[in-house]
C-alpha cells in the first residue's frame, strides 16, 4: 500500500511536472518570441531610420552626383550601426522596374569575415535576380510601410525586416534590409524561456519533496502501522496487543480509532460465530450423514435391465433429505416396483419413510403380493408413528414372461400407462400408511403387450408449479406421454418426462420432494440381447438369468448344463470376438438364444457314436450334452454370426 501511494504520488507530479512544463515552455516561447520579433521590428525601424539620414546627408534620391565619395562614408557609417543593433547584415538595394531583378547600393556585415565576403558578392552596383515576396510587393504598392520576411540563402537563415527609402518625393527610391540571425534569435528565445523555467522546476521539486515527507509522516507510517496490525490480526487475535499509537490527525486518526473498534467487534463476533459454527456444523456433519443414508436407500438414478423387463427411477429431494421414495428389485424373474410419498419434509419424513420402504421390500421378498405386503407395512408402521406422519404407496409386480402386472394402491396418485396409447391408470384409492390398521387394501391386476409400461411418480411431479402456466398437472403429463415415440425405453420415458418437467418450471424453485419411476415389458426383439464377455466367468449371468425364471429347480439345473457346455465351446474353440446371450419363457418351456461371430459352425448335427470314450473330443462331449438335455435347438448362420436356440422343459 505504502510503494503504491508514493508511486501514485511520484505519477501524479511527473504529470503536473509535464504539463506545466509544457504549458510554460509553449507560452514562453509564444511570449519571448512576440516580444523578440517586436524588439528586433523596432531595432530595425531606429537603424532604418539612421540608414535613410545617412543616405540623404550623402544626396541620394537628389542627386547622383559625387555617390562615390558619399559611398565611402556611407559604408563604415552604415557598418557601425549594423554592429550597434546586433544585426547580422544591414543593406540598401533598388527594385528594377520589372520586379525581377535588384541592385545593390551597399551592404554591410557586422562581422569582419563576413563583411569581406560581402563586400565581394554584394559590392555597390551587383545586380542579381530575384523573385519578390508578397509583403516586398506590397510595400513596392505603398500598402505596407514594413514587412517581415525569412530568408534563406548562402548567408544562412535569416529574419529580415524590410522598410521602404523614400526619395524627396515620397517615392520608394530603395529598400532597407536588416538581417537578424535565426539561429541567434532561436537561442535566444531558448535561454530566455529557460530562465523562467528553471525557477519552476525547482519550485515544484521543492514542493514535492516536503509534500512527500508530510504524506509519508502523516499518511504513509500511520497506514503502514494499520496495515500491519491487520496482517498480523488473526495471529494477535488472543494476545490482546496495544491499541495503535498513530501520530496524526483528521481522518488517518478516524481510521485508527474505528480499527480499533472493529477488532473489538469482530473478535466478540468471531467468538459468537464460532459457538454458532460448531453448532451448524454439528447439525450439517447429522444432516450428511442422513443424506448418505437416504441415498443408500434411494439412489439419485437407477437403471435396471433384466430378461424382458426395463427399469429407471430417479429421486429429487428439495432439501438434503426428503420424504419421497422408491424401490426395485428382481424376485424370482419378476420385477417389483413402488414409488411413495411421506407427508412433511427433512428429517423426520426421511425417517419414516426408510422405515416404510425397508417394511416393504421386505414383505415383497418374502413372497406377498402387492396388496398383502401394504396391509402388513401399514399395521407395522401405526405402531411406531408417534408423529402422526403417512405415506401414500404405489406398489406393482411385472411378470415379464406372461405381461401380467398385480398392484395395489394406499392413496397414491393416479400412474400413466404409455406405450401404443397413453392413459391414466384409476386404481382402488386406498388409504394411507400409517393412519389407520386394517386398512383393507385390495389387490388388483392387468396385462401389458409387449412394449407397453407404467410411468409411478409422487405428486411432486402433477403439483410442479410455473409462474406463469400454474401446475404441471395429470392433462399435461397424458399428453406427454401420448407424444412418446413407439417402442420408447424407460429411461427415454423417464428422461423425456424430466426434461419436460424442467422445461415447464423454467429454473424456478423446486416445492416438492420428487420421485419418478418408468418400468417396461420389453418386446422380444433383437433389442433383448445381452453383450457377454468372452470368457467362462460369464456363465454367472447365464446362470443368474435362469434361475431368475425358473428358480433354483432340477429343470433350471439341466439347462445350465447345456448352455455351459456351449458357452465353454464359444469360448475355448470358435475364434469369436462377440458373444449375445437372451431368455425367456416360451408357454411351458425355456427358449436360450446364444449368438457369436465364430467360425461358422452348426451344432444341431448330431455328433457321430464315438468307438470309445477315450476318444470323444471334450467338444464332442459338450454337443452330446447339449443334445440330450435341450428338448430342441435351431441354428442358423445371419450377418456373419451363429445364431442358436435352445428349448428345455420348464418341468
Amino acid at each position: 500500500m505504502t510503494r503504491t501511494l508514493r508511486r501514485w504520488l511520484a505519477l501524479s507530479f511527473a504529470v503536473v511536472l509535464a504539463v506545466s512544463v509544457a504549458a510554460t515552455c509553449l507560452w514562453s516561447w509564444y511570449d519571448f518570441r512576440k516580444s523578440s520579433l517586436e524588439e528586433r521590428k523596432i531595432r530595425a525601424m531606429d537603424c532604418a531610420a539612421l540608414t535613410q539620414r545617412s543616405l540623404s546627408h550623402s544626396g541620394f534620391g537628389t542627386s547622383r552626383k559625387g555617390f562615390g565619395m558619399a559611398y565611402a562614408f556611407d559604408r563604415d557609417t552604415m557598418r557601425k550601426l549594423c554592429q550597434v543593433f546586433e544585426m547580422d547584415y544591414l543593406y540598401v538595394y533598388v527594385v528594377a522596374e520589372d520586379r525581377q531583378s535588384i541592385t545593390y547600393l551597399v551592404c554591410v556585415a557586422s562581422d569582419d569575415e563576413a563583411d569581406k565576403t560581402v563586400q565581394e558578392t554584394r559590392a555597390s552596383g551587383t545586380q542579381i535576380e530575384v523573385q519578390l515576396g508578397k509583403d516586398e510587393h506590397r510595400i513596392l504598392d505603398g500598402e505596407l510601410d514594413a514587412a517581415l520576411v525569412t530568408t534563406d540563402n548562402e548567408n544562412g537563415k535569416e529574419l529580415t525586416w524590410i522598410v521602404p527609402y523614400r526619395d524627396v518625393n515620397g517615392e520608394i527610391a530603395a529598400m532597407i534590409g536588416a538581417d537578424f540571425g535565426f539561429q541567434v534569435t532561436q537561442r535566444l528565445l531558448f535561454q530566455r524561456t529557460m530562465r523562467q523555467l528553471i525557477p519552476i522546476l525547482l519550485s515544484m521539486l521543492l514542493a514535492y519533496v516536503v509534500l512527500l515527507l508530510l504524506v509519508t509522516r502523516r499518511v504513509v507510517q500511520p497506514i503502514r502501522k494499520i496495515s500491519a496490525r491487520m496482517n498480523s490480526f488473526v495471529a494477535d487475535r488472543d494476545k490482546n496487543p496495544e491499541p495503535l499509537a498513530i501520530n496524526s490527525v483528521g481522518e488517518i486518526l478516524e481510521i485508527s480509532e474505528s480499527f480499533e473498534k472493529m477488532r473489538s467487534d469482530i473478535n466478540d463476533y468471531l467468538a459468537r460465530i464460532g459457538d454458532l459454527t460448531k453448532q451448524q456444523l454439528e447439525a450439517d456433519v447429522q444432516m450428511e450423514v442422513a443424506r448418505r443414508i437416504q441415498q443408500g436407500l434411494v439412489p439419485e438414478r437407477t437403471d435396471l435391465k433384466g430378461p424382458g423387463w426395463e427399469l429407471a427411477a430417479i429421486s429429487r429431494p428439495t432439501r438434503m433429505v426428503g420424504g419421497d421414495f422408491y424401490d426395485c428389485f428382481d424376485r424370482d424373474g419378476k420385477v417389483c416396483a413402488l414409488v411413495g410419498d411421506v407427508s412433511g419434509k427433512g428429517v423426520s419424513a426421511a425417517m419414516f419413510m426408510s422405515s416404510a420402504k425397508t417394511l416393504l421390500r421386505e414383505k415383497l421378498l418374502s413372497g406377498l403380493g402387492p396388496a398383502a405386503a401394504l396391509n402388513a407395512a401399514n399395521d407395522a408402521l401405526c405402531g411406531m408413528n408417534p408423529e402422526g406422519l403417512f405415506a401414500t404407496v404405489f406398489v406393482g409386480v411385472l411378470d415379464p414372461a406372461t405381461g401380467e402386472f398385480r398392484y395395489a394402491n394406499a392413496g397414491h396418485t393416479r400412474p400413466l400407462l404409455f406405450g401404443a396409447d397413453a392413459e391414466l391408470l384409476s386404481p382402488e384409492p386406498g388409504i394411507a400408511l400409517g393412519l389407520f390398521e386394517d386398512a383393507g387394501i385390495v389387490e388388483e391386476q392387468m396385462r401389458f403387450a409387449p412394449g407397453a409400461g407404467i410411468l409411478l411418480y409422487t405428486d411432486g411431479l402433477t403439483e410442479a408449479r410455473s409462474e406463469r402456466s400454474g401446475f404441471f398437472g395429470e392433462e399435461r403429463l397424458l399428453a406427454l406421454g401420448a407424444s412418446l415415440p413407439a417402442g420408447s425405453t424407460a429411461a427415454g420415458t423417464l428422461d423425456a418426462v424430466s426434461a419436460a418437467l424442467d422445461a415447464f418450471v423454467g429454473g424456478g424453485d423446486q416445492f416438492d420432494d420428487q420421485a419418478i419411476l418408468a418400468l417396461r415389458r420389453m418386446q422380444n426383439s433383437d433389442s433383448d440381447w445381452e453383450e457377454l464377455p468372452l470368457e467362462l466367468a460369464s456363465f454367472e449371468t447365464v446362470k443368474k438369468r435362469v434361475f431368475s425364471l425358473l428358480g433354483q429347480s432340477p429343470a433350471a439345473r439341466l439347462a445350465l448344463l447345456a448352455c455351459d457346455e456351449l458357452l465353454t465351446n464359444v469360448v475355448s474353440y470358435s475364434g469369436a470376438k462377440r458373444l449375445r446371450f437372451r431368455c425367456r419363457l416360451e408357454g411351458e418351456q425355456l427358449r436360450a438364444d446364444f449368438s457369436d461371430d465364430g467360425i461358422p459352425f452348426d451344432p444341431t448335427v448330431e455328433p457321430k457314436e464315438p468307438e470309445s470314450f477315450e476318444s470323444m473330443s471334450e467338444g464332442g462331449m459338450g454337443l452330446g450334452i447339449i443334445h440330450q438335455t435341450a428338448r430342441s435347438m435351431t441354428y442358423e448362420r445371419r450377418a456373419d454370426e451363429n445364431r442358436l436356440s435352445l428349448w428345455f422343459s420348464t418341468e
